[in-house]
Formats: structure tokens, C-alpha cells, sequence
């Protein structure tokens, strides 16, 4: 069986090394972007390992070789999913913890887009052979830019959408740039380091050429340039920040207590949920005392309705008949016989027998919380540790909270539940639809992953929604992250370590406005496409004219 898999691989292992190897050193770098890792500033250089393999191979066989010979080449295919897989598996192994074959089938997935990219990148170089030029070099930059950006929000948005760290995420470090997401999200960030990447490795080879007397010496203005767009955004990065610090006008505060409670999560031995309950309550005691104006719980640590589980009802009954503070849970929910994740938000004093206000999520993760396309692919269903698919909720409505002090403005809630924050289109969608939100509160539960880097990535993809919103973000997870994050994706606090704890503190922020990104969304992509059907009617056009000569 192996073997009638690999015997048609073999006679492209010696011409598919070298390019294989290089595309390997890619998706490996691409991997040390991200969490644990955490290595940022080889962003602008992630890339250039593929981009050298492309390069040194578009000199095989080019004479003699059909136009459109390179895209059924199996070997340019092979090595770009090799990129592709590597990257993918080597920053969502963690998702394998809860089910091992849908991580598989989602890796194998995403690997198409890098692929994709791989093969375009190798018809486009040999379509560029000649001398390399500033212009050339940055054309073939701007149009391998944009077809990378096209596949990120491609695969952020198809089969309902995993958008997660694309390669403008690897910035989610470098405050001053991450400002970029205002204007243009992560995929104008996306678009810039492929840029660069890209723009580096052709002014190499040029310097190259010309030192070897293959080609004249003239100014560099490509590499010039591409310094000059990170320069630029990396000012007005700075200006904003600097202006933000400054700013005068009114400024709202919140003090919060996020419960982080570490409860073990198992589906072969579930953790009793009075045992729960219990822990969460011991912990809500101890932020009792910071004086809260809001407490968070996370997302669902046990599988049981707070409205309908004896144990869990008692216990927050309890705990709302005294609070003097806003309760916001993560919890199970039941309606018309449909399974939903919720958020509830417990009001203080509220009369005996008053519902709490609730959001069911809207966004729910394939291979997660439901097996996708079930109903006629019924092995889906095996890839699904969990009996029930969760529905989802159809209003992305907000939550109002008041503050002990009399006079203050009530406080709008933008709940979203588990990997919701990393989603940039519905962040969108929710800012969009609800202008007056003043806080964006994640709930999650990533106990799931254990100590793996998966809490810590979800945190990497999530700050940026602040950024892009001009919206605080308070998150409260089960074993982490939990944290604050300002309007400029500031860390302003942070839980140390994955055990059980609190944190407590005071969020302050200026009333939000409409960001460039929120009015126009992913204009980068609408110019992105514009420019690849632009540089491929010029080569059309420039067929046409060679053949007729």
C-alpha cells in the first residue's frame, strides 16, 4: 500500500530535492513566527529559502518547455504542499488533542494555498527571465503579494473559514506595525511582509548578477522602496500610538476580575460539576474582594447547563442573590432541543426568577463543536469526540452591564465565545452592525489543549480584533490566556502560568470611533485581485504581441 503511494514519487526525488529542501526551510521558519517560538523578526525572511529554491530551479529545462508547463508539474506541486503541510501541522498540532483526523484533513487543506502560491511563484519567475530590473522586481512582488493575501482570505472565509496566523500574525509583537491592522487588517500586514520577502531575494540576485559582471549597475530603488512601505507604516504606527497615549476627552473605566479556575478537561473522565462550581465560587469570593464592577468566568469548563444542572444552579443562585457585581459565564445551553455555547450575563439585585441576558455563539469550529456535512458524509461524524453538534446563534447581539456608580453610562458587551476573537470578518460584522459596543469580552475554554502553544496562538490571532475595532478586549480563559488588551493591542495585564487564579484590574479606554478597516474592511484584497488580473492581461497582451512579430 505505501509503496504503490510513494513508487510514482520516485522518479522526482533527485530534480525535487533541491526545491523541496528549500520549501521545507520556509514552512519550518513559518513555523518559528508563532508561538512558542515567538522569532518575529524572521517575518522578512521566511520566505527568501522558497524564493532562491524557485529561482535556481527556473533555469531546468526552460528551453523547449511549453507555456503552462509549469503548472502540471508535479514536482513544483509536491514541494509547495510539502511548505504548506509543514507550516500548517507545525502550529496546529495542538488542535490533534481533540481529534487527531480532523486536524489531519484540515492541514491537508490548507496545504493547497502555499501550493498554490508555490507553482504561480515559479510561473511568474520564468515568465520574468531576462535581466531583473527595479520595476520588474516590484511588480513580481506586488502580484506574488497579492496571490498570497487572496489565499489567506481564501481560506479565512471558504467552508465556513480558519483564517488562522496568517502571515501578518507573525507582527503580533511589533506594537508600531500591528497599528497597520487599523487601516487595512492583518491582510494588508500579510501583504507587506510577502512584499518584502519577495523584493529582498530579487535585489540579492540582482547584486549578484551585477558584481559578476552578468548584467549593468544601476540603482536600487525596488529594495528602496520596500524599506520605504515599512518605514511609512511603521511612522504612522508610532504617530497613532503617541496620539492615542495623548489624547485628551473622555475616557470610560471598568474594573474587572477575570476567573481563570484550570478545570482538567476530559472527555473519558469528565470533572464533576459540583466540583466546578465549587472552585469557581471559591475563586469569585477572593475577586469579591478588588471590588469588581464586572466578573468573567471562561467558556463552558463543564459540560452541563448552568440554567438546568441542580449543582450549577444552586451554586450561581446563590452567588446572585449577593454579588454586587455583573456576572458574565461561558455555559452550555438548551433551547427548542437544540444544543448552544452561551455566554449569560447575571445582572446584581435582579428579582427572583428574571433571565439573565444571553448570547449563543455564531461562529462554531468544524471538527469541534459540530461534524461538518454529517448528514451525507456520515463517517464525518467519527472525527467528532463529542455525541452532539452545537447550533448556531443567529443574532451577534451585545450585553449591557451597569456600574455600582449612580449616573454612569451603561456598558455595551461584545461577547465572543472561544476562537470568535480570532476571526476578523465577524469582529467586523459585529462592529459594524453594533457601533456603539464599548468592550469586546472573549470567553474561551483552550483547557482542551492542555499546556500546549494552542492558548497562547489563539491570544497571538485574537489581539489584533482591538487593533482593528479601536475596542478593548478583555478575555477570561480556563487555563489561559487570560488577560486585558487596549485599543492598540497593548497588553495591559496578563495571568502568569496555567494554573487557577484571578485577574484583577481597572480597564480604561476612549469611546472608539469607526476604523478605516471596519468602514472598508479587506480592501487589500479587492486591490490585490485588481492587480493580479492587471499583471495577467499585460502578459497576455505580451504573447499576443511576440506572436504576431
Amino acid at each position: 500500500m505505501i509503496g504503490a503511494v510513494i513508487f510514482p514519487f520516485l522518479p522526482l526525488l533527485p530534480p525535487l530535492l533541491p526545491l523541496l529542501l528549500s520549501a521545507a526551510a520556509s514552512g519550518l521558519l513559518m513555523v518559528a513566527l508563532f508561538p512558542p517560538w515567538d522569532q518575529t523578526w524572521l517575518a522578512w525572511l521566511a520566505l527568501w529559502p522558497v524564493l532562491l529554491g524557485v529561482h535556481f530551479d527556473s533555469g531546468r529545462d526552460k528551453a523547449g518547455r511549453e507555456a503552462g508547463a509549469v503548472w502540471s508539474d508535479r514536482r513544483l506541486w509536491t514541494a509547495g504542499y510539502a511548505m504548506g503541510f509543514l507550516f500548517f501541522a507545525g502550529t496546529l498540532w495542538w488542535i490533534g488533542l481533540v481529534t487527531a483526523a480532523g486536524t489531519f484533513l484540515l492541514v491537508a487543506y490548507m496545504a493547497l494555498y502555499p501550493a498554490l502560491w508555490l507553482v504561480w511563484a515559479r510561473w511568474r519567475w520564468e515568465a520574468e527571465g531576462g535581466e531583473l530590473t527595479s520595476a520588474g522586481n516590484l511588480a513580481v512582488a506586488a502580484e506574488l503579494a497579492s496571490v498570497w493575501t487572496v489565499g489567506e482570505w481564501l481560506r479565512g472565509w471558504l467552508f465556513t473559514g480558519f483564517g488562522w496566523n496568517d502571515l501578518g500574525v507573525a507582527l503580533h509583537r511589533n506594537l508600531p506595525l500591528m497599528q497597520g491592522a487599523r487601516w487595512g487588517g492583518v491582510l494588508l500586514l500579510t501583504w507587506l511582509v510577502v512584499f518584502v520577502n519577495v523584493v529582498g531575494v530579487r535585489s540579492a540576485l540582482r547584486f549578484v548578477r551585477e558584481a559578476r559582471g552578468r548584467q549593468k549597475v544601476r540603482p536600487h530603488w525596488d529594495f528602496g522602496v520596500a524599506m520605504l512601505a515599512v518605514a511609512v507604516l511603521f511612522s504612522a504606527g508610532m504617530s497613532h500610538l503617541l496620539h492615542a497615549g495623548r489624547e485628551g476627552g473622555e475616557r470610560r473605566t471598568l474594573r474587572f476580575a477575570a476567573i481563570q479556575p484550570d478545570i482538567p478537561q476530559s472527555e473519558d473522565d469528565p470533572f464533576p460539576p459540583e466540583k466546578a462550581i465549587r472552585r469557581q465560587l471559591d475563586l469569585t469570593e477572593q475577586a469579591a474582594l478588588f471590588k469588581p464592577d464586572l466578573v468573567l468566568w471562561p467558556e463552558a469548563p463543564v459540560g452541563v447547563s448552568a440554567r438546568l444542572n441542580p449543582s450549577y444552579r444552586r451554586g450561581l443562585d446563590g452567588l446572585v442573590s449577593w454579588m454586587p457585581f455583573t456576572l458574565l459565564i461561558g455555559s452550555l445551553d438548551y433551547h427548542d432541543d437544540l444544543l448552544y455555547n452561551a455566554a449569560m450575563l447575571f445582572s446584581p439585585a435582579r428579582p427572583d426568577g428574571e433571565a439573565p441576558q444571553v448570547y449563543w455563539k455564531n461562529h462554531l469550529v468544524p471538527f469541534g463543536e459540530y461534524a461538518p456535512w454529517a448528514d451525507r458524509l456520515p463517517f464525518m461524524r467519527r472525527l467528532v469526540p463529542f455525541v452532539l453538534d452545537f447550533s448556531p446563534g443567529r443574532d451577534s447581539g451585545l450585553v449591557t452591564m451597569r456600574k455600582r456608580e449612580a449616573g454612569e453610562e451603561p456598558i455595551k458587551l461584545a461577547p465572543l465565545i472561544c476562537f470568535e476573537d480570532s476571526l476578523p470578518l465577524y469582529g467586523r460584522h459585529v462592529a459594524r452592525l453594533h457601533p456603539d459596543l464599548d468592550v469586546l469580552v472573549n470567553i474561551t475554554n483552550d483547557g482542551w489543549f492542555r499546556t500546549s502553544p494552542g492558548s497562547a496562538m489563539h491570544f497571538a490571532n485574537a489581539v489584533f480584533r482591538a487593533v482593528e475595532l479601536d475596542r478593548p478586549l478583555l478575555r477570561c480563559g480556563n487555563n489561559g490566556v487570560t488577560a486585558a488588551v487596549e485599543q492598540t493591542g497593548r497588553v495591559a495585564a496578563t495571568f502568569a502560568g496555567n494554573g487557577a487564579g484571578v485577574l484583577a484590574g481597572e480597564l480604561a479606554w476612549r469611546p472608539g470611533g469607526v476604523t478605516p478597516y471596519v468602514r472598508y474592511g479587506d480592501w487589500i484584497v479587492g486591490l490585490s485581485l485588481a492587480l493580479i488580473a492587471l499583471r495577467l492581461a499585460a502578459a497576455r497582451l505580451r504573447r499576443g504581441r511576440v506572436i504576431r512579430l
